[in-house]
């Protein structure tokens, strides 16, 4: 692995002022180019993972890349509105259930499908519970079914009950308690540290932390805080946006909900 000894030697693309509109970014901005780096993320991971046997990573992740680096705030028209603001409890999809079988197929060695074949899905048993995959999250989400025959004191009972046990049967799922404080994200130069540590697994560099630390913004806090902050919030933000995705479909139904009542 080589090793960076100074700012000097980070890769020419890097440039912090390319990231100074991100001041003005909300929270539903952060979690559009949060969601565009968790893709990048992931398909780097798979590159350089000898073992990985998802190869859609190799065909899309040089071009993506290239093209995100020369501009890295500018989204891919792909991002949609439909997909940032959709609820925590929502109907589910038909791109749900063909996200989650491609996804499978590509898991099991498979290329770029056109034909997926949904039958991964029940593997076997038409008895198995449905669980589909979602943007930014890493976990299945269970598919219910609701009956709008029942009263909404019924519905909201019965909802209770399954949630309970769900959330038994499911003790990976650890939701945070408290809101993602994303307006202190551009101060700690978030998206600036995330490319550069994409770039490293990529490249097999070791940036050192004061490096980095220096790099990544005009306010240089230091390398323990780097360590304490900004390099386990960036871990958490890759491995789940569940929580900030949330927050801006909640934010973005408050706000279609005030425009009605005008």
């Amino acid at each position: 692995m080589s090793k960076i000894d100074c700012a000097q030697d980070l890769p020419e693309w890097f440039d912090l002022e390319k990231y100074r509109e991100c001041d003005h970014f909300n929270v539903n901005e952060w979690y559009r180019q949060l969601l565009e780096r968790q893709s990048l993320f992931k398909a780097c991971a798979c590159l350089t993972n000898p073992d990985s046997t998802e190869k859609w990573c190799y065909d899309w992740y040089e071009d993506a890349v290239e093209e995100f680096r020369e501009a890295p705030l500018e989204l891919s028209p792909s991002l949609s509105d439909i997909e940032v603001k959709r609820q925590s409890v929502s109907a589910l999809r038909a791109y749900d259930l063909h996200l989650t079988a491609s996804e499978e197929m590509f898991a099991l060695g498979a290329e770029k499908p056109h034909d997926v074949d949904y039958r991964v899905l029940f593997k076997g048993s038409w008895q198995k519970e449905i669980e589909v995959l979602t943007r930014g999250s890493p976990y299945f989400q269970p598919a219910i079914v609701v009956d709008l025959g029942a009263n909404d004191s019924t519905l909201k009972a019965a909802f209770a009950i399954w949630l309970a046990e769900a959330r038994k049967q499911s003790p990976d799922f650890s939701p945070s308690r408290s809101k993602p404080n994303w307006r202190r994200w551009a101060r700690y130069g978030l998206l600036p540290y995330i490319d550069l540590w994409i770039w490293s697994i990529e490249t097999k560099t070791h940036i050192p932390d004061r490096v980095m630390s220096s790099a990544i913004s005009s306010y240089d806090a230091g390398e323990a805080n780097l360590r304490k902050t900004v390099v386990p919030l960036a871990n958490e933000l890759m491995a789940d946006l569940s929580p900030l995705q949330a927050l801006v479909a909640l934010q973005a139904a408050s706000a279609n909900a005030e425009s009605f009542d005008k």
